[in-house]
């Protein structure tokens, strides 16, 4: 994804659920793992695209507010 917004200009990204499997973040205040997935996108070509996130079904196995809390954290 670095590569292509090197050479092609990308306006925003989109996920399609399950950003944190397999059950989401796990514990309020514990975004170890989730800070973890989303420095793959912390690349100089990515950074700075706004990233709309869906939610999937293991997002909320244990609390959807916690990655919602997690948006707070880290946009």
């Amino acid at each position: 994804m670095n590569w292509v917004a090197e050479k092609e200009k990308i306006d925003f990204m989109l996920t399609t659920g399950d950003n944190i499997y397999p059950n989401g973040i796990e514990a309020p205040g514990d975004f170890t793992y989730a800070d973890k997935v989303m420095s793959f996108l912390e690349k100089p070509n990515l950074k700075d695209i706004p990233l709309y996130v869906t939610s999937g079904n293991h997002d909320c196995y244990v609390n959807l507010d916690h990655e919602i809390e997690y948006s707070k954290h880290n946009k």
